[in-house]
């Protein structure tokens, strides 16, 4: 009995490593899907909604990228490559944080796109605003630029997308360090940048503040989510291209890598520490790991869960699972 008890242990542990081989290694298998099958759930009057203002769509990893039907197709694919990106930041086709991309669809997070400003009210006016539909993230396909800054011109979708990852992902995995929450550390960090705590915009900063967000609309937590972007996407280098500083510059002043490391060393220690798994290159719209469809009409019910075992590491789950049975049948 002693030794079955072994060669069972033994079988185990080999499993195991295998297993746990395929969940740590990035370069293990490339251009998987993380999904596993799982029963429909309904679609809610408000995704019907949005089916309807808003029939284009794709899907990034589970994650909805929603156009009208006057947001040209290229854009959409485009801002469905930056979320995908955003999310697989090193283009092996595998979720670099699992738990965010699980947070995301948990709370049904939808990027909705526009064509331009004379879409937004008529818009709003069919599916109610963010504070209504909270889960969505609005983009304008006229603020979309593929390749914008060789041209001069900040694509939007860096930023929109940035904004419903952090503000219905990050921010909901790690409430203390990047809740958009009086006394995260995140927001401890931004009030530094601002000099002081505001919840609402102030008529005038300190003279020393580098975070000087003028947006009246945009309440403390909307603030964060603001601070969190051009931090970040400064630190990325997306914020540095000719002309860019003097577009900014009455918001945010530290727009390289460099100012943030020396002039906000607090948010760049948040956002480089690596167990928050934060985006560490900026993304440019070439995503090669999978291709996007765009589809039309009825939303199609959620079948995927994308926080389970990839394909490759399937087969040692069920590995691991006949290792087990056969050597118990042993030990019987």
């Amino acid at each position: 009995m002693k030794s079955n008890l072994a060669i069972v242990k033994t079988a185990i542990a080999i499993a195991i490593s295998l297993s746990s081989y395929a969940y740590g290694s990035g370069n293990y298998s490339h251009n998987t899907t993380q999904t596993t099958t799982i029963a429909p759930t309904p679609i809610s009057e408000s995704q019907q909604t949005l089916a309807k203002v808003f029939p284009k769509y794709t899907t990034v990893f589970g994650i909805k990228v929603r156009g009208t039907e006057k947001v040209p197709d290229e854009k959409l694919l485009h801002a469905a490559k930056i979320m995908a990106e955003y999310l697989d930041n090193n283009d092996d086709g595998l979720i670099d944080n699992q738990q965010v991309v699980g947070t995301l669809l948990a709370n049904k997070a939808t990027l909705a796109m526009i064509a331009d400003d004379s879409e937004l009210q008529p818009v709003r006016n069919k599916v109610g605003n963010r504070k209504k539909l909270p889960n969505l993230q609005d983009l304008k396909a006229s603020e979309t630029h593929p390749n914008g800054a060789a041209r001069g011109v900040f694509d939007g979708a860096l930023e929109e997308v940035l904004h419903l990852i952090t503000r219905l992902g990050y921010s909901k995995v790690y409430p203390e360090a990047l809740g958009e929450r009086h006394g995260s550390l995140i927001a401890d960090a931004m009030d530094k940048a601002r000099g002081g705590r505001f919840d609402t915009i102030p008529d005038s900063y300190p003279e020393n503040a580098w975070f000087t967000y003028e947006d009246e609309s945009c309440d403390y937590s909307c603030m964060i989510t603001e601070y969190t972007y051009f931090a970040l996407t400064s630190m990325l280098g997306g914020q540095q291209f000719p002309g860019r500083l003097e577009k900014i510059q009455n918001e945010w002043k530290l727009n390289t890598r460099d100012k943030v490391r020396s002039g906000d060393p607090d948010v760049y220690d948040i956002l480089t520490n690596p167990v928050y798994l934060l985006p560490s290159v900026l993304p440019d719209g070439q995503y090669n790991s999978a291709t996007f469809e765009i589809k039309t009409g009825a939303d199609e019910p959620s079948t995927t869960a994308h926080d389970s075992a990839t394909k490759a590491e399937q087969p040692l789950v069920v590995l691991l699972v006949a290792m087990i049975t056969v050597f118990g049948k042993v030990m019987l």
